[in-house]
Formats: C-alpha cells, structure tokens, sequence
C-alpha cells in the first residue's frame, strides 16, 4: 500500500494531486498491492464492499499516469484481474 492507494480508498483527487506534486514517483505508486488492486482500479470501485466508480478521482489518477506517459489500462474484469 502506498499514500495513492490511500487516496483512492478515501477518493480523495485533491489529494491525489498533491501527492504527484511533492515527489510521488509512479514508479512505486502505480504497482498492484497485496490485493492486486493499483490506485486506479481502487478508485474504479474493484473492492470489497458496496464501492461505486468515483468518476473525479478515476479522471485524476488516469490524468496523472498520462502525465507521466502511462496509458492508463481499462478497468479489470470482474473475474480475475484483482478482483
């Protein structure tokens, strides 16, 4: 788990921001954690629980990986893939 993962759980865009511009290094916060489950599949709602998809921080997470050159990957199967 990294603070993205945490500010995915939370859906928390502006802090998600605020991350990337203190020195977050992609690298390190775009990687699966011990679920399976990256930042942006987090904020898409591939968790237990009754999670829906959180449209701002989806779009601030995907725009923080084009940023940094990474296509952002669709969103996993409900089979498989984290879930």
């Amino acid at each position: 788990e990294t603070a993205m993962h945490g500010a995915a759980y939370a859906s928390f865009p502006a802090m998600a921001r605020f991350l990337v511009e203190r020195g977050a290094d992609v690298r390190v916060w775009h990687q699966k954690n011990t679920y399976g489950w990256t930042p942006l599949i987090i904020a898409q709602g591939y968790r237990p629980g009754n999670f829906k998809p959180e449209t701002e921080t989806i779009a601030t997470i995907s725009g923080l990986l084009l940023a940094a050159g990474i296509q952002p990957p669709p969103p996993p199967s409900k089979k498989g893939d984290g879930w």
